[in-house]
């Protein structure tokens, strides 16, 4: 099989050079976390492995292929690897943030340093032996395989518009049945949203969005970003108090004082809940 086959269609063009770009943002990243182990860096190769999931979602709208099912495996499992150590670090700056002097929370930050530290530890033996080849070969066949269809002139942007219609009727649907009461419904939400602002962004080169819509998108993510994020601290703090017998009083003080805020960041989503119905995309 030749890797020089002559593409035709701008749309795959676009679509190998994009994949191109998150393999090395992503191998770029990974280096760094091995001598840099910081949030702002665990965060950005999460968002950028997850900026690759949420196109290889556009592309099986389009082709179907072993790779793109292969790569997608690959990617869940490896982001899966960092979930514990990004909460964790969430959970770290939210504490040190808490205007709060109490034994209880000074015991539960020391213990949130020490499991940084053991999950750095099992992070940093995952890096050193991660195999690159696995993502290089899946990457490589999957733009093979591209180039291959680039011939086919059924691409266009009137395509891109459905594939974004289809993702815009996923997110609606969720947030048709998002219940207050279920923090769950609202992480769907999230996950959906996630796909549907990084294809926006995907796209945004080819198909000229408005400036707002990006920031706008980021805003609303970030919010149910601190929803997801208060709620793990909600469960993990009331675990981790009650497992150490602490008194029930401050329990009480340091639980309520967690479970109000994520009430209201919730009551945040509602309000601005409407803004999440987009309208339908056409061509201009």
């Amino acid at each position: 099989m030749s890797n020089s086959i002559k593409i035709q269609n701008k749309y795959f063009l676009y679509f190998v050079s994009s994949i191109e770009k998150s393999r090395n943002s992503i191998i770029s990243l990974f280096n760094r976390c091995e001598t840099d182990f910081s949030e702002e860096v665990v965060h950005d190769l999460r968002v950028s492995m997850r900026r690759l999931l949420a196109f290889l979602k556009v592309l099986e709208k389009l082709i179907e292929s072993n790779y793109i099912k292969c790569l997608k495996k690959e990617l869940k499992s490896t982001i899966k690897s960092f979930n514990k150590l990004r909460d964790t670090q969430v959970q770290i700056q939210i504490v040190n943030k808490l205007k709060w002097n109490s034994p209880e929370l000074t015991s539960f930050s020391i213990h949130l340093l020490n499991l940084e530290k053991i999950l750095i530890q099992e992070i940093h033996e995952f890096i050193r032996s991660y195999d690159f080849d696995i993502l290089n070969g899946l990457i490589f066949f999957l733009k093979l395989k591209l180039k291959e269809m680039s011939a086919d002139d059924k691409v266009n942007e009137q395509t891109i518009i459905n594939i974004l219609n289809d993702l815009l009727g996923e997110l609606t649907a969720a947030l048709d049945i998002v219940d207050p009461k279920d923090p769950k419904t609202i992480h769907r939400v999230r996950l959906i949203f996630k796909n549907f602002r990084y294809a926006i962004e995907l796209f945004d080169p080819l198909l000229k969005f408005s400036k707002n819509i990006s920031k706008k998108l980021k805003s609303y993510q970030t919010l149910m970003g601190e929803i997801q994020d208060w709620t793990v601290l909600d469960a993990d703090i009331n675990n981790y108090l009650f497992q150490n017998s602490f008194p029930f009083t401050e329990i009480s003080l340091i639980s309520g004082f967690v479970s109000e805020t994520l009430h209201e960041r919730v009551n945040s989503f509602f309000e601005i809940k409407q803004q999440l119905y987009f309208k339908k995309f056409e061509i201009k």
